[in-house]
């Protein structure tokens, strides 16, 4: 007997139970980031916001904490959807490095989330933002202050230049137990 619970990821993927079936190493693309549960008032019925069949290919994204691990699942699965890919991240050898596995592939920003000059600069451009930095245990306990400065006024920040741009992009905040 198996029993696998599904949900949210039946919403960004209706064919994933036969695509499983087929290919027991296929993953689902939900990274579990409840933005669909936005969607249930919705008058079209509930959908995933991070694969909305209304986007196009031509979209852009803009990853924040794109080299962490969210992130790079997010940047994964948006190449693999044929969005262009604007990843931002800390300034520091492991974001070099995992950047340049990437090639050209993606525009890569590095940098400090609250540096807000920087954050007009990034989102001019973006249709959509998937915001996964932030400071995560055990450095949130460590030091308190500069999580705060991180998971709530930078965000804050970041959604405020997002709503004054003329574009006002789609903000997407998987976020997880751990911030």
């Amino acid at each position: 007997f198996d029993f696998i619970q599904l949900g949210r990821s039946l919403i960004a993927q209706p064919d994933l139970v036969n695509k499983a079936k087929s290919n027991l190493k296929f993953k689902s693309k939900c990274i579990h980031c409840n933005e669909c549960v936005g969607s249930i008032e919705y008058e079209g019925g509930v959908y995933c916001p991070l694969f909305n069949p209304k986007w196009d290919n031509e979209m852009k994204f803009l990853i924040t904490g794109a080299f962490g691990n969210l992130g790079l699942m997010c940047v994964d699965q948006a190449l693999q959807m044929g969005f262009q890919v604007k990843c931002f991240d800390l300034d520091n050898k492991n974001s070099k490095k995992l950047a340049a596995n990437y090639g050209s592939k993606i525009e890569v920003t590095l940098g400090d989330l609250r540096d807000e000059k920087l954050l007009y600069q990034l989102i001019e451009d973006v249709d959509a933002i998937i915001h996964n930095a932030s400071v995560l245990p055990p450095t949130t306990e460590d030091n308190p202050s500069l999580a705060y400065d991180i998971n709530v006024v930078a965000c804050k920040k970041l959604i405020e230049v997002a709503e004054a741009t003329n574009k006002k992009p789609t903000f997407i905040f998987p976020s997880s137990v751990t911030v």
